[in-house]
Parts: C-alpha cells; sequence; structure tokens
C-alpha cells in the first residue's frame, strides 16, 4: 500500500538500513556518482560520460 506521505523515502530507506549494517550504496545518475557509507561523509565523483537513467546498487557485508 502506498501512502502520499512516504512517497520519494525509497533511496533514503534502503540507505538507512544498508548502512546501520555496515553496508555502502552507490547511486549513479548522469556523469555523476555518489557513495554512501555509515559514519561518513558521502564521497561524489563526476564521471567521464553521462549515463541515462539512475542506477542504484548496495553491498552488504557477509560474516560466515
Amino acid at each position: 500500500m502506498s501512502r502520499p506521505n512516504n512517497a520519494g523515502q525509497g533511496i533514503n530507506n534502503l540507505r538507512l538500513t544498508v548502512t546501520s549494517c555496515g553496508g555502502e550504496v552507490l547511486i549513479l545518475t548522469g556523469n555523476a556518482a555518489v557513495v554512501l557509507r555509515k559514519d561518513r561523509l558521502p564521497r561524489f565523483e563526476n564521471l567521464p560520460s553521462s549515463l541515462r537513467g539512475t542506477g542504484v546498487f548496495f553491498t552488504l557485508p557477509t560474516r560466515f
């Protein structure tokens, strides 16, 4: 179910969940990228070429 007051919170909720587990989020859009990690400032990068659309990727640590 979707509610008007939570529209646009998906990326932020993903960031909070992933970084609280010690992972990182990578967001690519246009000619820019940002890496988000817990307790660190976001790292912004300019890409050499422009991408169409937006990609959101994340990694989570695994423990065996």
